[in-house]
């Protein structure tokens, strides 16, 4: 058995980079008096060498890969394999080569840091429990009182309770206006089969003579449209505004209703963009039968949760089509309303023409999997259809989604558990830190004491902060994958990893991936096709925006001081600021840090003591 000399002496030091694998034999006096290595009996310089050899990129570990190769079966390692510490002599070199600090910028990025990790988790823990613990022998344990009402005789709420039907005839009366524009482009099409073959019309003249019939309807459909998604939000909000409803229920039915609303916008402007195809197209594939058939069995299939595909027809849904998506078809197709078709001409206008008219993602486009994309229009316009995009986590309307196969319940159980967890944190959070700091920021903000109202501001920032990401956390991850896991919605993606957001801007298109969405395919874009510049409609996005915000705050306290509404404007002037500070200093982390700073130490904080000062003011709390 192999059995290393006492003399010898491996010293290996950890890491990576230039100071990795760094092994020195202990050199012994040779007979003439010089420095020998016992093991090969090299002079120091030649270990030396061989050990920046072993450390360098692409030799390190040749070596040893080569001795246990040689060393037979059964053998033991190497004695530095057991990490065994040999004896040193006195003469022993210790500083054999160049090395770097651990923090160090050279060399702090490629070692770990789990401890120092452990020790800022250890802080921030520490510092919550005496914090707890503080606010637990100031306060004691608050209630809070009852977060939601019980609907009795005399209470304020019931009215709102009123509007929940109110708003579900809403969506009834959505699919009523689609089928009836729907009968419509049937008479259209009626027409349109008469003009080509009695009076021998092209496709083309034959559509231009529809096309004022065809704005007519048009016209009709958006003006019924109007009124009923008007009714839709103005209903709750004037109800609201004219009871004396209490806040959380408030806030509950005008932020349901701002959600049926954008749901209902997207619901009637995709409609439009799928009949606009199909008269482009010639009126193709509008089935006369409408959607009683077999549109009826096929929603009935992708509800019921089966992944079969449907039967394709002979006319050839396995056909390359062209697709025209709301998404992503460009402005000048807008305008003139034609569809995209295959190429210049030849064999691609032939493919292309023969499935021209068919939008992004209905059955029989080239890119759709036949899996779960059963339907296309007409067949969708369905009360079953309409009521799974109604519940689905998703405020953009199209044809088909993405399925998933089944319902996990063992994991769907799980987030309902950590959904009661994070909403008990957050009342606990809420009643015990939020509320109180706000309370005893009044008389600063009265009295302009700006020393004390920065501190308070301060106070304030931890648990909002805490609030508001268990708020995110609930909301965004927990509630809309339970949703989407019950309704089997395979687009999962409601948010993405905004906290690395190094511009504010960045931020806004992370953070909230539905109303992003929809901003983009109902406001953004077609603001650029009807000719604004990106910043005009950019500002139009956070105008809709800022004003929704202000709708869910004013509203439900019954005040209205665009203080929300202002707040959100004035991300457009810190976007720009963040951009240039981001090319300016060619990092990322000072707009990162920027980000943090105007919305959870500043932006948060402010807002929120301003309208519980301004709430308290008008109710005779102040």
């Amino acid at each position: 058995a192999h059995r290393p000399s006492p003399s010898q002496v491996v010293l290996a030091v950890g890491g990576s980079g230039p100071v990795a694998d760094v092994r020195i034999k202990t050199p012994r006096p040779s007979a003439s008096g010089r420095l020998v290595d016992t093991a090969t009996g090299s002079s120091p310089a030649a270990v030396m060498a061989s050990s920046e050899l072993r450390s360098a990129p692409g030799t390190a570990g040749a070596d040893t890969g080569a001795a246990a190769a040689q060393r037979a079966p059964g053998s033991p390692p190497p004695s530095h394999a057991r990490q065994m510490r040999p004896d040193m002599l006195a003469s022993t070199p210790v500083h054999v080569s160049v090395k770097f600090s651990y923090l160090s910028s050279e060399r702090m990025w490629h070692e770990k840091h789990s401890g120092l990790y452990n020790l800022a988790a250890v802080i921030l823990v520490a510092g919550n429990i005496r914090m707890a613990l503080e606010n637990a022998l100031k306060y004691g344990l608050r209630s809070g009182g009852r977060m939601v009402s019980f609907l009795t005789f005399g209470n304020p709420n019931i009215p709102l309770a009123l509007c929940y039907p109110i708003m579900l005839l809403m969506v009834l009366l959505s699919l009523v206006s689609e089928l009836a524009a729907y009968r419509f482009l049937l008479i259209e099409r009626s027409i349109y089969t008469q003009l080509t073959k009695q009076r021998d019309l092209s496709s083309a003249d034959a559509v231009a003579s529809l096309a004022r019939r065809a704005s007519v309807a048009e016209w009709l459909v958006f003006l019924s449209n109007i009124a009923n998604t008007t009714a839709a939000i103005g209903v709750p909000w004037a109800v609201i505004y004219n009871t004396k409803a209490e806040p959380a229920e408030a806030i509950v039915l005008i932020l349901l209703a701002c959600i049926l609303w954008m749901k209902l916008v997207s619901y009637h402007h995709v409609c439009w963009d799928l009949r606009r195809c199909r008269r482009a197209a010639g009126y193709a594939f509008v089935e006369a039968t409408g959607a009683e058939t077999a549109g009826s069995r096929r929603i009935r299939t992708a509800t019921s949760g089966e992944s079969r595909a449907p039967s394709r027809s002979a006319s050839g849904d396995a056909v390359s089509a062209a697709s025209c998506s709301l998404d992503d078809r460009s402005p000048s197709d807008d305008a003139t309303g034609r569809t995209p078709s295959g190429g210049e001409g030849g064999e691609g206008d032939d493919a292309a023409s023969a499935y021209a008219g068919l939008c992004g993602y209905e059955r029989g486009t080239p890119s759709t999997p036949a899996e779960w994309a059963l339907l296309r229009y007409p067949e969708n316009l369905t009360l079953s259809n309409l009521a799974y995009f109604a519940a689905a986590p998703t405020l953009t309307y199209q044809v088909n989604y993405p399925r998933t196969e089944k319902i996990r319940l063992k994991w769907l159980g799980r987030r309902v558990f950590e959904l009661a967890i994070v909403l008990t944190a957050m009342v606990l959070l809420v009643n015990q830190y939020i509320f109180p700091a706000v309370h005893n920021s009044m008389r600063p903000l009265q009295e302009m004491d700006w020393l004390h109202l920065c501190e308070r501001v301060l106070r304030l920032a931890l648990p909002n902060t805490y609030v508001w990401l268990c708020m995110f956390y609930s909301l965004f991850h927990l509630w809309l994958n339970i949703l989407a896991e019950l309704l089997r919605f395979g687009d999962r993606e409601f948010y993405k990893d905004w906290w690395n957001a190094s511009t504010v801007g960045e931020y806004w298109r992370l953070w909230n991936m539905p109303v992003h969405k929809w901003l983009l395919r109902h406001v953004y874009f077609p603001s650029i096709r009807l000719g604004c510049s990106k910043m005009v409609s950019m500002v139009l996005v956070f105008v809709v925006s800022a004003f929704f915000h202000e709708l869910l705050l004013g509203v439900p306290l019954h005040m209205v001081r665009f203080w929300a509404f202002t707040g959100i404007m004035l991300q457009v002037p810190l976007i720009i600021i963040s951009e240039k500070i981001k090319r300016r200093l060619n990092s990322d982390q000072w707009g990162n840090i920027m980000f943090w700073l105007s919305f959870c130490i500043v932006g948060q904080p402010v807002c929120t003591l301003i309208y519980y000062h301004d709430y308290m003011k008008i109710n005779g709390g102040l």
